[in-house]
């Protein structure tokens, strides 16, 4: 935060809003020891936590305060950020927030999709289907993602990094990455992507026995190469 946001507002920004994927336990460590830093909203998650508080810095101006916001998990909940923004002085003269819970089933909404919004999402989906809608391969009876104790796909996962690189010892991967699981039948390449959607690094490192035996303790990753 100190080191990028004074470039952003050099770069000509009026307003900084921080958007995270932190806990907002971990945030609000952060912005209390930072003190007042003119960012009236920081937005948090990860850790599937509904939440909206502000930070006060214990300063007279209440527009110094900081709203951190978390809008809660698996889009059951959405938070409702109201701001004034006083364009002459470039700052935010008041602001807070609300957790609006989602109402009625989520596979029958309340309402009915924005047509606007869905016309958005084709544009940009159309151009990537015909690559991801090839079929690479099949499979009889899928591979679940199952849990910290067993988990197939992971296991199949470090496998497959350990079939790429020899010269490693094991694999480690972060359960938490595996976000869908192979069904039964054919497998597109959208399907591979899925299981792995993020921009992820592999990283090959030389670790001592007690570094690992702690990551394998406090974290309980998904381990190839080992049993």
């Amino acid at each position: 935060i100190k080191e990028f946001v004074p470039l952003i507002r050099k770069d000509g920004a009026d307003i900084v809003i921080i958007l995270t994927h932190t806990p907002t336990e971990e945030i609000g460590k952060i912005l209390q020891e930072l003190g007042p830093f003119n960012i009236p909203l920081v937005i948090g998650g990860h850790d599937h936590i509904k939440e909206s508080r502000r930070i006060d810095y214990g300063t007279d101006t209440p527009t110094d305060d900081t709203l951190l916001v978390s809008p809660g998990p698996f889009g059951r909940s959405y938070a409702s950020i109201y701001m004034t923004f006083e364009r002459a002085g470039k700052i935010v003269t008041n602001h807070h927030a609300e957790i609006i819970e989602i109402q009625g089933k989520l596979s029958s909404p309340e309402f009915p999709p924005n047509p606007t919004l869905e016309t958005l999402i084709a544009e940009v989906i159309q151009p990537t289907e015909t690559d991801t809608n090839e079929v690479i391969a099949e499979s009889e009876n899928g591979v679940r993602i199952g849990n910290f104790a067993h988990s197939p796909l992971g296991n199949l996962l470090t496998d497959a990094w350990l079939e790429s690189f020899p010269e490693a010892d094991f694999a480690i991967s972060n359960l938490g990455g595996l976000r869908q699981p192979i069904r039964a039948g054919k497998i597109t390449l959208g399907d591979v992507i899925g299981v792995l959607p993020f921009d992820n690094t592999l990283y090959m490192v030389s670790i001592s026995g007690q570094d690992l035996k702690d990551e394998l303790t406090n974290n309980y990753p998904v381990v190839g190469g080992m049993k």
